[in-house]
């Protein structure tokens, strides 16, 4: 079988301009998750400067998941953290990877590698956690709400207790001093 080399070269070229413009990180192994080929975001998510032992350095497959960033250094790339070849980048929150990898096959069929996307969901994980707190929770005081105690309590309190409070005339608060010193006084 003959193959035209400058075909190949082309290919090659392209292949590396879409990696490095895909808007995730990209890891590309070969039949034996061996790492041959990651895209610039990888390397900078990585704080990876530099280049890959072409072969040798090996990704440990997981299932797709949804996981912290520290967790994939310790599962699947445990093998650059210790050749100390990546390191996290000094962030200040922390950050949430959805992981999705997917089998390369040749013509016939064959598994020749993987192609595995990392994609940072941290803004779409803080969402989830600020709507649930939203929910749960009463915006004035921090405390839970009526939906928390239904949803949540009623399942955990089986030799609990429950402690209901009533503030008497806090009509009569609210109309002689404002509603923001009775904010205040619920906040307290």
């Amino acid at each position: 079988i003959a193959h035209d080399m400058t075909d190949m070269n082309t290919v090659s070229a392209e292949l590396e301009m879409l990696l490095n413009n895909l808007p995730f990180a990209v890891l590309i192994t070969d039949d034996k998750d061996h790492i041959i080929n990651a895209n610039d975001r990888f390397k900078s998510l990585f704080n990876h400067g530099h280049s890959f032992v072409t072969g040798q350095t090996k990704y440990h497959a997981m299932p797709d998941r949804r996981v912290d960033l520290k967790s994939v250094l310790q599962t699947e790339l445990r093998e650059l953290v210790a050749q100390g070849q990546a390191c996290l980048l000094p962030h200040t929150h922390e950050v949430f990877m959805d992981i999705q990898q997917k089998e390369i096959r040749d013509k016939i069929n064959n598994c020749v590698g993987k192609i595995v996307i990392f994609r940072d969901i941290t803004e779409d994980h803080n969402k989830n956690i600020l709507l649930e707190k939203h929910a749960y929770q009463d915006a004035l005081t921090g405390l839970f709400n009526r939906r928390y105690f239904y949803e949540r309590l009623a399942k955990t309190l089986h030799n609990g207790g429950l402690i209901y409070l009533d503030l008497d005339n806090f009509k009569l608060l609210n109309d002689l001093h404002g509603h923001q010193t009775g904010d205040k006084c619920l906040q307290v």
